[in-house]
């Protein structure tokens, strides 16, 4: 294992939770495009970008967006922020997408952007 290799694994141990644990911490490489990172890792980025704030962070600011007008700006706190992310996530179901699915969404800039 080299030196960028023990970096990035103790920082994907720190601050990433796995649902499955990685074998490898990155593989391939730049020059022939087949590098990959984190062999056979799952996770679910929700869960880590929200819902695991939620116990202690509920109501704290997650998300500020603004606009291109300097007097329009929108925080979010991560308990809106799962409520709307569940909300996306129902309207797709509910639109037949399933698990796997590709899915583009093209929005103007608006705070939704990064629901």
């Amino acid at each position: 294992m080299n030196e960028s290799d023990s970096y990035w694994k103790e920082m994907a141990e720190k601050y990433i939770t796995w649902f499955q644990p990685f074998t490898n911490i990155s593989a391939g490489g730049f020059t022939d495009g087949d590098i990959r990172w984190f062999e056979n890792g799952k996770l679910n980025a929700c869960y880590n970008c929200v819902d695991r704030h939620l116990p202690h962070k509920a109501d704290e600011t997650a998300l500020i967006w603004e606009s291109d007008e300097a007097q329009d700006s929108t925080k979010v706190t991560y308990k809106e922020l799962l409520q709307r992310v569940c909300k996306v996530a129902n309207v797709l179901m509910a639109q037949g997408v399933k698990k796997g699915d590709v899915v583009t969404i093209y929005l103007p800039m608006i705070p939704e952007v990064g629901f």
